[in-house]
C-alpha cells in the first residue's frame, strides 16, 4: 500500500481477524486509528467478535485488512457477503486488502474451510463493482503456524470502491 502511494492522510483502519495484531501495530505506528477485531485473540485492545457478525460501519475506513481469515469460514456465500460489507465500509479512496485460499491448497480436504479458484474470486470482485488494484497468487510449500509443512495457494487482493490514481513511491 505504501509503495503504491495509497496511504495518504490520517484515516481509520479496520483489521478484521487481527490475530497477534501485527498489521494493527504497523498502522498504529504510522499514526492511524485502528479498530482490531478477532474472535479468538489476546491482542490488547481488540474487539472480541466474529467477523461474520461484526458491524462494519459504512464509508468509514481508509483501510480494511482481512488477511488469512476468510478461508476459515465454511460457507462461501458468507465469505462473499463479508467482502461486500468490506467494500461498503471503505471511505472515499479507501483500500481493502484480503486473502482467500485457492483450490490447489493442501487443506482443501478440510470440511470447515472455504476455497476459491483465482478466476472465480476475481470475477466476483468485478461483479460487485470494486476496482482491483492488485492480485497476487502465491503457491508453494511453507510452514503452518504449528510448524507443519504444507502446499499453500494464497490469493491476495488489494481493491477500492472506485478507480484510484496510483503514485508509486521509491
Amino acid at each position: 500500500m505504501i509503495e503504491l502511494g495509497l496511504l495518504t492522510g490520517k484515516r481509520f483502519v479496520l483489521d478484521l481477524g487481527c490475530g497477534n495484531g501485527m498489521d494493527s501495530d504497523f498502522f498504529k505506528g504510522i499514526g492511524y486509528e485502528v479498530t482490531s477485531v478477532d474472535s479468538n485473540t489476546a491482542y490488547k485492545g481488540a474487539i472480541k467478535a466474529d467477523i461474520k457478525d461484526f458491524n462494519i460501519e459504512t464509508g468509514k475506513y481508509g483501510v480494511i485488512i482481512c488477511n488469512n481469515v476468510l478461508p476459515f469460514i465454511t460457507d462461501r456465500e458468507v465469505v462473499k457477503e463479508i467482502i461486500i460489507r468490506i467494500s461498503k465500509g471503505l471511505a472515499d479512496k479507501g483500500v481493502a486488502a484480503l486473502s482467500v485460499f485457492g483450490q490447489k491448497d493442501d487443506w482443501t480436504s478440510k470440511k470447515n474451510m472455504s476455497f476459491f479458484a483465482p478466476e472465480e474470486i476475481s470475477a466476483y470482485l468485478d461483479s460487485i463493482g470494486v476496482n482491483v488494484i492488485e492480485k497476487v497468487v502465491t503457491e508453494g510449500y511453507g510452514k503452518t503456524m504449528n510448524g507443519e509443512v504444507k502446499y499453500w495457494e494464497v490469493i491476495r487482493f488489494l481493491f477500492s470502491k472506485q478507480s484510484i490514481s496510483l503514485t508509486p513511491h521509491p
